[in-house]
């Protein structure tokens, strides 16, 4: 999977590691799910390295419970927060207002087998948005959809207008499956800072 900083996502809030919540189970590579209620306890910290120059790994604690996080799949929130020790020069602002169907967005992702920080910038355009998730196209048809859950998904000006949890295809087309920015701003802000 694939995380980001996000630069305080609420009033008052410091910045937060977000990565998607079904990673801390099977998609994830453990051998059961982590349910919301449990995160904190189990997992007691991570280390996460970021990709791009001159950009090294960061130790972080316990993850913030996020209420009703699980899989999109199951109708959850699929959302994990982590607390940032310190605002990182790399952090992502959230955007104030949710993508118009048929606006370009990008997935900011490096995808399995691609080790190049070039390629870290995949476009699509929004398909649709519902109470809970965005759906967008994904422009390259060579695109594969591997290890990106978690990542973002930004606006033309590069401010976060949701988080990667899946896709599929349809037609012969990616789709990408993101938490919206409506979604994304009331989960942030029902985490206790």
């Amino acid at each position: 999977g694939t995380a980001f900083v996000l630069d305080r996502p609420v009033n008052n809030a410091k910045a937060v590691l977000i990565t998607a919540h079904h990673l801390f189970g099977s998609a994830g590579g453990l051998s059961t799910e982590i349910k919301w209620q449990e995160l904190a306890q189990k997992i007691t910290g991570v280390e996460c390295t970021f990709f791009g120059p001159g950009v090294g790994a960061i130790a972080l604690g316990a993850p913030f419970s996020v209420p009703n996080a699980d899989s999109f799949v199951n109708g959850g929130i699929d959302l994990a927060a982590f607390p940032i020790p310190s605002v990182q020069p790399f952090a992502l602002k959230l955007a104030k207002t949710n993508p118009a169907q048929g606006a370009q967005v990008f997935l900011i992702a490096q995808l399995v087998g691609d080790n190049s920080a070039q390629n870290l910038v995949h476009p699509g355009q929004v398909v649709s948005i519902n109470k809970y998730l965005m759906r967008f196209e994904y422009t390259d048809p060579a695109f594969k959809l591997q290890a990106t859950s978690g990542a973002p998904v930004v606006n033309e000006v590069g401010q976060v207008v949701g988080v990667n949890v899946g896709g599929t295809e349809r037609d012969g087309k990616y789709i990408g499956i993101a938490i919206n920015l409506e979604t994304l701003t009331q989960a942030l802000g029902s985490i206790r800072y």
